[in-house]
């Protein structure tokens, strides 16, 4: 099974490897790769050629690097795997945790910006950024890539287990997932109206930008 992850609370390793799930998708590799059973898995495709997150911010606060984090209020997602890329980032420009109020949020990432419950929030650029600008706010938008942080973006894994057992799933299932990226490409009208059916919020507008329309890697 591949069920999406309407639960922020669900940890997708951890139902991998309890065989709840068959496959899974984590924001960066290094989650995987901390994780105490990481031997038990194995990533199987990179969903994006180039990583969309990174950090919004109000430009009045003059954010040039991760160090400028200090003396913030820094939105921190529940139980969400960006947080090794955070602590990547604080470890290379040396801050002071103890300097930053971090805020535990939810998904209204947006709403929490604009009510200035937080100063800093992680972020999609063709999301949350993409929001958070056309309501007005005077932001901008870093990818940890910019500041000397290579990520992957979002990878998808499964478990030893099920490759010994059933190679051919992981196959059929690579392709059908690549017939599917092919099929969005090539029909994106169709495509834009079925996103839209499924979540209302999000915008034809926005759902068009050019990263959201990345060819699929080859078979």
């Amino acid at each position: 099974s591949h069920r999406p992850r309407h639960n922020i609370n669900i940890n997708p390793i951890d139902s991998v490897i309890a065989g709840v799930d068959d496959f899974g998708i984590v924001p960066d590799v290094q989650q995987i790769f901390r994780h105490k059973n990481s031997k038990k898995l194995r990533i199987i495709a990179h969903l994006f050629k180039k990583d969309p997150f990174g950090y919004m911010f109000r430009k009045d606060l003059k954010i040039r690097t991760p160090k400028d984090f200090e003396g913030k209020r820094i939105g921190i997602l529940r139980n969400h795997n960006n947080t090794s890329v955070y602590d990547t980032l604080l470890k290379k420009f040396k801050v002071n945790r103890k300097k930053i109020k971090e805020v535990l949020i939810g998904e209204d990432i947006v709403e929490n910006l604009k009510k200035g419950n937080i100063d800093i929030a992680p972020a999609f650029k063709d999301d949350q950024f993409y929001t958070a600008s056309k309501l007005g706010l005077d932001i901008e938008f870093k990818t940890p890539n910019e500041w000397g942080v290579k990520t992957t973006g979002y990878v998808l894994f499964t478990s030893i287990d099920i490759i010994r057992k059933n190679p051919t799933l992981i196959i059929n299932y690579l392709k059908n997932v690549i017939r599917g990226y092919k099929y969005a490409l090539s029909k994106k009208a169709e495509t834009l109206e079925i996103i839209s059916l499924y979540n209302p919020l999000l915008h034809k507008k926005q759902q068009k930008s050019p990263t959201k329309w990345s060819p699929p890697p080859k078979p």
